[in-house]
């Protein structure tokens, strides 16, 4: 049988090993010819090339490229394709739709991730399933993910990752790791090889790392090693195994800036959604895990908190639009930090799935005089009336818009802090985390 692996891009991380390995062993008996196409060259295309596979790039620029799914169906007939084995949502959507150019070609879909699709994937994989042939899932939980994705479950089969334990065999008596990176000789030594992703995980293992200090009495050592995006992140985190403190309605008051520096009235959205296209919207921390706004470049922390921006992030907020395309950029700080994140529809909407919840609030009365202490301390005129009416409004509306309302989820812990000052607001909210998490 004549195979030809799809790959977007041939570098070398995780599923381009899954696809070196499949080449290596499935073709060791002839059964399978193997051949292979790419679109952004890399390690793999050498590695391939050194087998003997033909190869052959291939542009793909997005999952619905016409002029890809027509190269791509010539090349199969030229190389007498008989399945196309794709790893990705673009190739598998380029494949289905070299389909049907070429009736010979026949698909399958190796999917893995465990990640929910957009609304707007999940219809297009609806629409797109009558022409998938067959779906690999990596794992149970992911088959049930590309179920709830829009695909056919009676199309998909789960086949476990393997190991390819020849790589790892040998003699490891003469090991360098302890010496080069001085590690005692009593010292357990644990090894997470991987790419420095979000999906890879990495702060999950490292909060798992500070909870078996607390537990465990033997002395251990975890050396992660990779490159990848996350790397300088994830040695923060390692430096810290702190929390950083996201403030969600900083990023609603940069797009609020951005209307408001374009002209655009921010509760249209023909007006605002135009202007998410090319929104060079930024989130760091300093040194000391302060969180920093960036717009177009410019650090725009302070400005953001002028009155006008504020009264204007509320109707920002209330776009659909808006909200769809932030909510990814919001669960991406916490996949990629420990964070406490502050936001009104953090609990049900964001992150639903989050450890802790707690649905923190007061009077209005009792928030104006703390939003009216903050402006004058930072030298800005501060009307209590004015400052009243704004949070008044400002809860009628988030209360009422039709998209991710202001609600309590079902299960956080609410504290009302009407009548505690910040000192115990905190001993407060320390209390119920300990409880959420017992500690």
């Amino acid at each position: 049988m004549k195979v030809l692996y799809l790959l977007n891009h041939a570098g070398k991380a995780g599923t381009e090993r899954y696809v070196e390995t499949l080449v290596r062993y499935l073709s060791a008996d002839g059964r399978v010819k193997p051949y292979f196409a790419y679109n952004e060259p890399g390690l793999l295309v050498e590695r391939m090339q050194a087998m003997s596979v033909p190869c052959r790039q291939i542009e793909m620029r997005s999952p619905y490229d016409l002029p890809a799914a027509k190269v791509l169906a010539n090349l199969c007939r030229e190389w007498g394709i008989e399945l196309i084995h794709t790893h990705y949502l673009r190739e598998n959507y380029i494949a289905m739709l070299a389909k049907g150019r070429n009736k010979a070609i026949r698909s399958v879909y190796t999917n893995h991730f465990v990640l929910a699709n957009s609304s707007l994937n999940r219809l297009s994989n609806r629409l797109m399933d009558r022409r998938q042939d067959r779906m690999i899932a990596v794992c149970n939980l992911g088959r049930e993910q590309l179920v709830k994705n829009g695909w056919s479950r009676d199309k998909i089969s789960v086949i476990f990752n393997a190991v390819d334990l020849d790589a790892w065999a040998g003699d490891r008596s003469d090991s360098t790791l302890r010496r080069e990176l001085g590690i005692p000789e009593d010292r357990f030594v644990m090894l997470c090889a991987s790419r420095f992703a979000h999906d890879k995980g990495h702060a999950y293992l490292m909060r798992s790392l500070k909870r078996l200090t607390e537990l465990s009495d033997i002395p251990f050592t975890m050396v992660l090693g990779g490159d990848g995006e996350l790397l300088e992140p994830t040695k923060a985190l390692a430096r810290e195994l702190g929390y950083l403190y996201v403030d969600t309605g900083a990023i609603y008051r940069t797009v609020a800036l951005r209307a408001r520096e374009a002209g655009a009235d921010p509760s249209d959205p023909e007006q605002v959604a135009p202007l998410l296209e090319d929104l060079d919207l930024r989130m760091d921390y300093g040194g000391d895990g302060v969180q920093r706004m960036y717009l177009s470049g410019r650090d725009v922390t302070e400005t953001i908190r002028e009155n006008e921006v504020s009264a204007l992030a509320s109707q920002v907020a209330a776009l659909p639009a808006v909200r769809e395309f932030l909510l990814d950029f919001q669960r991406k700080q916490a996949r990629e930090h420990d964070v406490v994140m502050d936001g009104r529809d953090i609990g049900t909407v964001v992150l639903p799935q989050a450890g802790v919840k707690i649905f923190l609030t007061a009077a209005p009365e009792a928030r104006a005089r703390r939003r009216t202490a903050e402006l004058l301390q930072r030298g800005q005129d501060a009307n209590f009336d004015e400052i009243l009416r704004e949070i008044r409004q400002r809860d009628e509306q988030d209360e009422n818009r039709p998209v991710a309302p202001l609600r309590q989820a079902e299960d956080a812990a609410l504290l009302d802090t009407t009548n505690l000052d910040l000192k115990g607001s905190l001993e407060a909210l320390l209390t119920l985390v300990r409880e959420r998490l017992s500690l």
